[in-house]
């Protein structure tokens, strides 16, 4: 935990809060309702509130560490939610005692978690039935070369020290090529009867002078400012360039 936490404030900040903007751009209409899985420290809880002031916010993460972390970060905010559980058992307290399936999610993000998952087919597609009508899911993550040799990291990921080489080998190992998350994304969607897509690259997936892309620019105004602070950081656009985008949708 403490590896993985030191390394993501260090590295994956740029990545976390870009995907919150993008997540949130997605969405047809403001979410009212988001899921943040796999939500650590709780960095995207704290943007998703920058973002979404009036929103009700939820953030699940298996770590008590990382829980902790994450209900100290956000200790102020009452329409904030942190719940030490894995997707598959994923429920909620409510004031009577009893518990209930959450569900209706305007926004469900997944932000470089998905290798955690024990299996990420059945996290997925347990996570479906939480969309509300028109609501997406969208993850980011990162996409296994088909040539790694099992052993290096890229320079671009910025290792320090042998134990963050060691986490980032793992990540890797759990990873999934693109045609392997192209293959996931139509399982998925055709499973849970709802409609899914994997990009890579980009703007969330599409070519920034795009109509999708053009279109989140004008939805998400701080992205500009985002990525021009992150370019000057090392490794940022090699790390930002070799992702992919997941988005999955419940039509209305």
């Amino acid at each position: 935990m403490q590896v993985s936490s030191s390394y993501d404030d260090r590295e994956t900040s740029l990545s976390r809060d870009v995907c919150v903007e993008i997540g949130v751009a997605l969405c047809p209409v403001e979410p009212r309702r988001v899921l943040d899985v796999g939500c650590g420290g709780g960095g995207g809880l704290h943007r998703l509130r920058e973002a979404l002031p009036d929103a009700a916010l939820i953030g699940v993460d298996p770590s008590r560490g990382a829980i902790r972390e994450a209900r100290r970060r956000m200790a102020n905010d009452a329409d904030c939610l942190t719940i030490c559980t894995s997707v598959e058992d994923l429920k909620i307290n409510h004031p009577d005692g009893g518990l209930r399936e959450v569900g209706d999610f305007d926004l469900i993000l997944i932000h470089l978690s998905l290798g955690l998952f024990d299996d990420p087919p059945s996290a997925l597609e347990a996570l479906m039935p939480m969309l509300a009508d028109g609501g997406r899911c969208y993850l980011v993550d990162l996409i296994r070369s088909d040539d790694w040799n099992g052993h290096d990291v890229p320079e671009t990921f910025n290792a320090l020290y042998e134990e963050e080489h060691a986490y980032l080998r793992d990540q890797l190992a759990a990873s999934y090529s693109f045609q392997e998350l192209e293959e996931l994304a139509a399982q998925v969607a055709q499973s849970s009867g709802v409609r899914g897509q994997a990009r890579r690259g980009g703007l969330g997936g599409y070519p920034p002078n795009s109509p999708q892309g053009r279109a989140l620019w004008a939805k998400a105004p701080r992205l500009g400012g985002l990525l021009a602070g992150g370019g000057a950081r090392a490794g940022a656009a090699g790390q930002m360039g070799d992702v992919v985008h997941l988005e999955f949708w419940r039509s209305e």
